[in-house]
């Protein structure tokens, strides 16, 4: 607080004419002001997915988890899928499942696919929605599976696969 009750405010302001001086975009600030216009100091990060499993459980369906380090504008997810790489991925979520908005905080999602067909093995694809409607695929993996000895079906995902940006 500022003299008889009013708040300090600090705010950046564009040099105008500075074209002559520096090719890039110059700023003047307070010198008790500690960010930087144009940069987020100890925000989140694009959503950054760590992990990205699934589990088929006993009635066929099959139960997809991600987890997010982090979630930057972020409305939400859909789960996309298809029977080959190269094919069409489809939306398989009815709604967007929700996502955190903006956090710098682990978040762990599960959402579950009971339209999967019990024999076959798909790609399933993460897509992220951000606050403005942007799609952004984070990554693709392949459900595998096998009987085991006991007759049991038992899956794992290849390796999660990052798209390049």
């Amino acid at each position: 607080m500022g003299v008889a009750g009013t708040a300090k405010t600090y705010g950046w302001i564009l040099a105008a004419d500075r074209a002559a001086l520096a090719p890039q975009p110059l700023y003047y600030g307070h010198r008790d002001d500690q960010g930087s216009p144009g940069y987020r100091i100890g925000g989140a990060l694009p959503v950054s997915l760590s992990l990205f499993s699934s589990q088929r459980v006993d009635s066929g369906a099959v139960v997809v988890k991600w987890v997010t380090e982090s979630e930057l504008n972020n409305a939400g997810f859909n789960i996309l899928r298809s029977e080959t790489r190269e094919g069409t991925f489809e939306r398989v979520n009815a709604s967007l499942i929700a996502g955190q908005g903006t956090t710098s905080e682990r978040t762990v999602y599960t959402w579950t696919d009971s339209t999967a067909k019990p024999e076959v093995f798909y790609y399933y694809r993460i897509e992220e929605v951000s606050l403005a409607g942007e799609r952004l695929p984070l990554a693709t993996a392949r459900l595998r599976g096998h009987i085991s000895a006991a007759g049991k079906l038992t899956t794992s995902w290849g390796a999660l696969k990052q798209p390049l940006h």
